[in-house]
């Protein structure tokens, strides 16, 4: 299970994000695009929609934990719809 560091606590508060959202994404409950960061390479960014509200949260595999929480930004956001949108095609 992936734990959440206070500065992920803090960024959801900051962002109207609420804890129960986080792990629907992360244990993907909903539509999910896990990309590996290109930063880090114990890191994976996963990119879900929870209702209204399009998430972007990079994970630490080694560490297991939740790194923060954001919205995905706009271009995010158009990459995102397009790939789960051919993911549902027959």
């Amino acid at each position: 299970m992936k734990h959440f560091t206070k500065h992920v606590i803090l960024r959801m508060r900051e962002r109207g994000i609420s804890p129960g959202e986080v792990p629907m994404v992360v244990n993907g409950e909903v539509p999910v695009i896990v990309y590996p960061s290109p930063r880090e390479s114990s890191v994976d960014l996963y990119f879900g929609q929870v209702g209204k509200k399009f998430l972007m949260i990079p994970v630490d595999r080694v560490e297991e934990s939740i790194i923060t929480v954001r919205p995905m930004h706009r271009a995010e956001k158009a990459i995102y719809l397009k790939e789960i949108s051919h993911e549902e095609e027959p």
